[in-house]
């Protein structure tokens, strides 16, 4: 996880973490096609509260941690491609796990909470589109 992180751009932000990411991508998908990188099982919905509160990795209740799950959903933002290459290896279920923190961090990015000085409100077609 730690090395997925650091390829798909780490710490930065989603801007800098894109150009990473491309760069890294071939790196990327042979972590996931040949060491079989998956997440550890996500946790079920009704343990989400309890998910954002323990961020110990690996978590000891055997769920995958809730900032861990994050990692993995902003990688997906920035190369949806991703999810068929997990999907090749077996891993169908890469949408459910994510698919929460991916559309939180679509609207993240349609609304982010400090805007750039260019920024511009989305129109309903974008927000369908991206979502």
């Amino acid at each position: 996880m730690e090395l997925f992180h650091y390829l798909s751009g780490g710490p930065q932000d989603i801007y800098e973490a894109r150009k990473k990411l491309f760069k890294n991508l071939e790196s990327i998908k042979e972590i996931i096609l040949k060491r079989k990188f998956i997440l550890f099982p996500s946790r079920p919905k009704s343990g989400l509260l309890h998910a954002r509160n323990s961020e110990e990795y690996p978590a000891r209740d055997g769920y995958e941690n809730y900032g861990k799950l994050r990692i993995i959903a902003r990688a997906i933002l920035i190369c949806k491609d991703l999810i068929f290459t997990w999907k090749k290896i077996g891993y169908h279920d890469i949408v459910y796990d994510v698919n929460d923190h991916v559309i939180q961090g679509t609207f993240q990015l349609l609304f982010p909470p400090i805007p750039e000085t260019d920024y511009t409100m989305p129109n309903k077609s974008i927000i369908i589109k991206r979502l």
